[in-house]
């Protein structure tokens, strides 16, 4: 209900947790030191790719199918969805190496490109695609998540201007 806080803590439990996401099964997973997984009772690393038990994690989000996406610092994203995990790098299409995840308004994964432009993308079931409008996207400076709302939306703030915010 909201009211209570719970301290999850034992043997395994993250030393320094960054990100946070709860699977349809309950599981809250975390991220920062490593990918680990609650799964009511105990703590334990997340099994999938040796990228995700390093200090590298950064962001991780369920989306609307249940796929588990996790963000790294410095491998991409990994997305595990039907029991078979899947690497994005720019090789194949992500932006760039480092990026944030977060969930879009249309239930999927999306992402900010750290470093870069800082432009959001979306996953569109296949591939990574630019999120704004090409009249936004042309406009100079670096977008930065702003956080979302009830509706579903993301807002993005941009560098340089001090209250500049947009709904998408």
């Amino acid at each position: 209900d909201g009211t209570q806080w719970h301290h999850l803590h034992g043997p395994g439990a993250p030393v320094s947790p960054y990100g946070f996401a709860q699977r349809s099964n309950g599981d809250i997973i975390t991220t920062g030191d490593a990918v680990r997984v609650y799964d009511g009772d105990s703590w334990s690393l997340l099994e999938g790719p040796v990228e995700l038990q390093t200090p590298f994690t950064r962001t991780t989000i369920v989306d609307r199918f249940g796929a588990l996406w996790i963000s790294s610092r410095a491998f991409g994203v990994f997305r595990l969805q039907d029991e078979e995990w899947t690497r994005f790098t720019p090789q194949n299409g992500l932006p760039g190496q480092q990026v944030n995840l977060q969930l879009g308004p249309d239930g999927q994964a999306w992402c900010e490109n750290i470093g870069q432009d800082g432009l959001p993308y979306r996953f569109d079931g296949h591939r990574w695609v630019p999120a704004l409008p090409v009249s936004m996207a042309d406009v100079a400076g670096t977008w930065h998540w702003g956080g979302g709302d009830e509706g579903g939306s993301l807002w993005l703030n941009r560098a340089g201007d001090d209250y500049a915010a947009t709904r998408i």
